[in-house]
């Protein structure tokens, strides 16, 4: 895999060469922009199993661009999982974040994997993001980190976690589609109603409903 700053095109091939993945109608959330801050998002369903959604922005004049990567997984029972990329001058924070929306405990075997690459990279710069109303089901695999100079190792890591997901969801057990979105519908909400910076961001240039839709809808395929 061709290392790329952004990467959600290059998964989406991957996810092309093990899936059937059709591509959704993003309507006016394609392309929106406000304030100097422009964002395009994509999204698709692949393998009935699971919704992806792509969402990039760029902002100061090219000078921060940002990659959100959304795997909102309903027909196996596997954590929700986002990355995020994020460079502001040169220096790149990544973030590989996995939300436990499983509906039975599964082997936790399962994250020795992610537990490697972020052992690997104990020598690079944590990312320090402070309390959240969802750390509590933050899975401890999740990987945040912050550093100038370093694109081709954080960029890596990505891939690598993102091959590891691929790995558990060819091996994780079916579920109940329902009750699975149901769990990612929780979370998706939870974003709305307890805010972060990028919701907060989007509801106040855009409006309430607008980041609704795009959060529950495009992002997470919930709604």
């Amino acid at each position: 895999m061709k290392h790329e700053l952004f990467q959600g095109e290059a998964f989406l091939n991957a996810l092309k060469a093990k899936y059937e993945v059709t591509e959704n109608d993003c309507r006016e959330f394609s392309s929106f922009s406000k304030k100097g801050l422009h964002f395009q998002a994509k999204s698709y369903e692949f393998g009935n199993i699971g919704h992806y959604c792509i969402l990039t922005m760029s902002g100061m004049l090219g000078l921060m661009k940002m990659e959100t990567l959304v795997f909102s997984v309903y027909g196996k029972d596997v954590p929700l999982f986002n990355i995020d990329s994020v460079t502001v001058f040169k220096q790149r924070t990544q973030l590989m974040e996995f939300y436990d929306t499983r509906l039975n405990d599964s082997a936790e075997s399962a994250m020795i994997p992610y537990f490697k690459i972020k052992e690997r990279d104990n020598d690079l710069p944590d990312y320090i993001s402070g309390e959240h109303w969802y750390d509590s089901i933050l899975l401890p695999c999740s990987y945040g980190k912050k550093a100038k100079g370093k694109d081709a190792r954080l960029i890596q890591s990505s891939e690598d976690y993102f091959g590891a997901y691929l790995d558990e969801l060819k091996q994780a057990k079916e579920c109940d589609v329902n009750k699975k979105k149901e769990k990612n519908r929780a979370f998706a909400e939870g974003l709305l109603n307890n805010g972060g910076p990028a919701v907060d961001q989007i509801t106040k240039l855009f409006g309430k409903e607008f980041a609704e839709t795009l959060i529950l809808d495009i992002m997470y395929g919930v709604k």
